[in-house]
């Protein structure tokens, strides 16, 4: 038989001693009950730790079956498999992760999330086949994902009202928990208990008439208005992240507006489709990139020029599909088939190119040979390169 002594330190107290029937008690620094690690300190820090392994555990199975050419089932399965293991009990300990969060750092509240990591890696590497300091919010925005936290945050909202809508007369201990964090909360604007926190939700997504009545009978609508709010909230903030003076996706922004599942990740195989989005959401090996990572200090903008074209042209997105020498022939064929079947040719220079990177909006037809013609200018790059350090 073990108990904990509670304290802010977190440590084993000297001086406390429990017995029953004659029995000393052990007095431990953390207890897992029900799956949750509790410890000394009153806080989750364990308990997230041990669930977030284990789901690691998890991904790693599920990541065997090799999925990366199926990803609507993979984010399936990710959603109904994993997700339930990183938010076991996340009604009782999320809130705690929200204390800070408001309208202006809900993108890095959704990143601080320590199953976010797990989230983002899974969608990096696993589904788009990108490297490490590709931009998380361009990473999710690829799949039409958004960060866990929020669909979290709705179902503790959901909890959240069952709590105000108890069977008249009951009197469980969870409903006397909750009153008397009510309380506490009530009686000081500063508080941040649990039900502190829900308040604080609620009236970051400007829903505080819902905690004031203490509950709705339009449980069903307010739960979507809150979700609702949430993405609205998250969807301005991924926009003036990704438009923000020092985003890498500089280009991004001009074809991308909102976190949607892009049509030509699930109609092409990642091995086929991986330097396409590499190049989207610029995770590329062009100077652009490569320039932002030069010590002791980046490389000027300017200064990041092609070294595979005789100009001396910066070596951007734009001047690798439209402009660059080195894939003039690769260019004028694949121009020439656009124009056999869009009205490509009467398109400015900057139209072309948000045509080129949107597929036209997805289009599998034209996304086939924009595919292609980006592999193709990709393996003519590397082979330059290659032969020029000989």
């Amino acid at each position: 038989m073990t108990c904990i002594v509670f304290n802010k330190t977190g440590k084993l107290l000297d001086g406390f001693h429990f017995f029953y029937n004659q029995k000393e008690i052990e007095i431990v620094r953390k207890y897992c009950y029900l799956g949750i690690i509790f410890n000394a300190a009153g806080t989750f820090g364990d308990a997230v730790e041990r669930l977030t392994d284990q789901a690691r555990k998890a991904l790693f199975k599920l990541q065997q079956k090799h999925l990366q050419n199926h990803v609507l089932t993979a984010l399936k399965l990710f959603d109904v498999l994993i997700v339930p293991i990183l938010s076991y009990c996340f009604e009782v300990w999320g809130p705690y992760y929200c204390k800070n969060l408001n309208v202006d750092n809900i993108f890095q509240s959704g990143d601080k999330y320590p199953g976010e990591k797990l989230h983002t890696k899974f969608c990096r590497y696993y589904l788009l086949g990108v490297h490490r300091k590709s931009c998380n919010g361009a990473v999710r925005a690829e799949l039409g994902r958004r960060p866990l936290l929020l669909d979290l945050i709705v179902r503790t909202g959901k909890y959240w009202l069952t709590l105000c809508g108890p069977t008249p007369g009951s009197a469980t201990i969870v409903n006397c928990a909750y009153s008397d964090l009510l309380r506490g909360a009530t009686s000081s604007s500063k508080t941040r208990n649990w039900s502190g926190l829900i308040k604080h939700i609620w009236a970051e997504c400007e829903l505080s008439g819902v905690w004031e009545n203490q509950g709705t009978k339009y449980k069903h609508k307010t739960i979507c208005l809150l979700k609702s709010a949430l993405y609205q909230i998250y969807d301005k903030s991924w926009w003036a992240q990704i438009n923000s003076e020092d985003s890498k996706l500089r280009t991004y922004k001009t074809f991308k507006s909102s976190p949607f599942l892009e049509n030509y990740i699930l109609e092409f195989p990642m091995h086929a489709r991986k330097e396409f989005t590499k190049l989207r959401i610029s995770s590329h090996q062009l100077q652009i990139e490569l320039g932002r990572y030069t010590r002791p200090r980046k490389t000027p903008v300017e200064s990041r020029i092609c070294k595979v074209c005789k100009g001396q042209a910066v070596e951007t997105e734009e001047h690798f599909v439209m402009s660059c020498t080195l894939y003039s022939k690769p260019r004028k064929t694949f121009f020439a088939v656009l124009d056999s079947f869009t009205s490509f040719k009467t398109l400015s220079s900057a139209e072309q190119f948000i045509f080129v990177m949107s597929c036209l909006d997805g289009d599998t037809e034209i996304g086939r040979h924009v595919i292609a013609y980006i592999n193709d200018c990709i393996e003519l790059r590397q082979h330059t390169l290659s032969l020029s350090h000989l």
